[in-house]
């Protein structure tokens, strides 16, 4: 990969009233692919660096590079190709009951724009 440009990382984190948001050219996801039944996961040929909860995601295939912290960490973890979007929901939801009304559609951005990014991939 010598002399090759990586993208720069897109970041998430998590904001006091816990909605998800990612910086990379100051765009936010807007919409909400996200069906509760469907099952995602993750694209195996990315590359996954672990930095004491965070994650550093590479996709050589578009050059991509992601840095996911907190609760989109979680979601990506979460999405193992066994549990659906709904059951995601809920247990992102009992991490955090304090913002349980924001959850759904956090999760939502956040699956959408890892779909987009092509890290994540639809099971059904």
């Amino acid at each position: 990969m010598a002399g090759q440009v990586l993208a720069p990382p897109t970041h998430y984190r998590w904001l006091d009233r816990q909605e998800i948001i990612f910086q990379s050219i100051g765009r936010l996801a807007e919409t909400n692919k996200m069906k509760e039944a469907e099952i995602y996961t993750q694209n195996q040929n990315c590359l996954l660096e672990d930095m004491d909860g965070e994650l550093l995601l590479y996709n050589p295939a578009s050059a991509v590079t992601l840095h996911l912290n907190g609760p989109s960490a979680i979601v990506w973890q979460l999405c193992d190709g066994e549990r659906s979007t709904a059951e995601i929901v809920q247990l992102v939801q009992e991490a955090y009951p304090d913002q349980d009304a924001q959850i759904k559609q956090d999760v939502a951005n956040v699956i959408d724009d890892l779909l987009e990014r092509k890290v994540l991939e639809s099971v059904g």
